[in-house]
């Protein structure tokens, strides 16, 4: 049995070779070439930077999300004001059962306590570790 050796073309030989290995590997993110030696100061001063980001943001959230809630339990407090009016004089033909009155009365003022006990609780707390 002969053997038949093919050749290989040289500009696929030269790219196999041992040096140009060497220079891919040097140009690969692999490679871990000289890095600028990190200062602390810098470092210090980007995550503090970051931290004080992160706080204002966080302080634009509560607020936002706390004209949210009062707009909306202003709204509330003043429809719930508005049936209570219309119950006790009958105007525009406004009467509820006394029970079904006094339900919704009921749970309109808990709902707000309760959300707004929430909502101070999550806005305001009092322990931060």
């Amino acid at each position: 049995m002969a053997e038949t050796k093919e050749k290989i073309d040289p500009e696929i030989e030269s790219a196999l070779s041992i040096e140009s290995l060497e220079d891919l590997l040097k140009s690969s993110s692999f490679y871990s070439q000289e890095q600028k030696p990190v200062k602390i100061k810098d470092e210090l001063a980007r995550r503090e930077k970051l931290k004080n980001e992160d706080l204002e943001q966080d302080i634009r959230l509560k607020k936002l999300t706390l004209k949210v809630l009062l707009g909306f339990l202003g709204v509330e407090t003043i429809t719930i004001f508005a049936f209570a009016f219309f119950q006790a004089t009958g105007k525009f033909g406004f009467m509820l059962e006394e029970w079904s009155f006094r339900i919704l009365i009921s749970a309109t003022i808990t709902q707000i306590y309760l959300m707004l006990r929430i909502a101070v609780e999550y806005l305001f707390p009092k322990n931060k570790d």
